[in-house]
C-alpha cells in the first residue's frame, strides 16, 4: 500500500515537473511578444502599464524556482499541486484583467488551466479549476471601471511605475502624458 501511494507521488512530482517547465515556457512566450512589441515602438504608450507587465512576469519566474526547488523537498504534493493551479488561475485572472477582461484575447487562457489541472490531478482537478474560473472575465470587467474611477489612467501609471521601481529596486519612471493629453 504504502508503494503506491510513494509511486502515485512519484507521477504527480513528474507531471508538476513538466508543469512548471510549459509555465516557464508560456511566460517566456509572453517576454519575448513583449520584448518585439516594446522594443519596436518603445516611445508608444500602451494601455497597460509595461513595468505591471515586466514585474508580474518576474514574479512567475521567481515563483516558478521556488516551486522547483520545493517540489523536490516536500512529501506530500496534493496540496502543493493545487496551489500551483491557484497561482494560475490568479495569473490567468491578471493577464485577462490588464488585456480587457471578459473582452480580453487571452480568455481562452483559462482552457489551457483547466486542461492542466485535469493532467495534474485528473477530474477532480478539472472540475475544481473550471469551477475556479467561472465567471471571472465578468468579475475582471467590472472591477475595471472602479479602478479607473479611484485613480485617473495617468495617475495610475506613475503609482505603479513607482511601485514596482520600489519592489525591483530600480528608479521611478519618468512622468508620462497621459494618452491623447498633455
Amino acid at each position: 500500500m504504502a508503494d503506491q501511494t510513494d509511486e502515485r507521488t512519484e507521477r504527480l512530482r513528474d507531471r508538476l515537473k513538466w508543469f512548471l517547465f510549459v509555465r516557464v515556457l508560456i511566460v517566456s512566450f509572453f517576454l519575448g511578444a513583449l520584448a518585439l512589441v516594446y522594443l519596436g515602438e518603445p516611445n508608444h504608450r500602451y494601455a497597460v502599464s509595461v513595468s505591471i507587465l515586466l514585474a508580474a512576469i518576474a514574479t512567475t519566474y521567481a515563483l516558478t524556482i521556488v516551486s522547483a526547488i520545493l517540489l523536490l523537498r516536500l512529501k506530500r504534493i496534493n496540496r502543493f499541486a493545487y496551489l500551483q493551479l491557484a497561482f494560475d488561475i490568479l495569473l490567468t485572472t491578471g493577464v485577462i484583467f490588464v488585456t480587457g477582461g471578459a473582452d480580453s484575447p487571452f480568455g481562452s487562457l483559462y482552457s489551457l488551466v483547466v486542461i492542466n489541472a485535469a493532467v495534474l490531478m485528473s477530474t477532480p482537478g478539472a472540475i475544481g479549476a473550471a469551477a475556479g474560473t467561472a465567471g471571472l472575465p465578468i468579475s475582471a470587467r467590472r472591477a475595471r471601471p472602479a479602478l479607473r474611477l479611484a485613480v485617473r489612467h495617468h495617475e495610475r501609471d506613475v503609482l505603479l511605475d513607482r511601485a514596482v521601481g520600489q519592489l525591483v529596486g530600480a528608479p521611478a519612471a519618468p512622468y508620462r502624458a497621459p494618452v491623447g493629453g498633455t
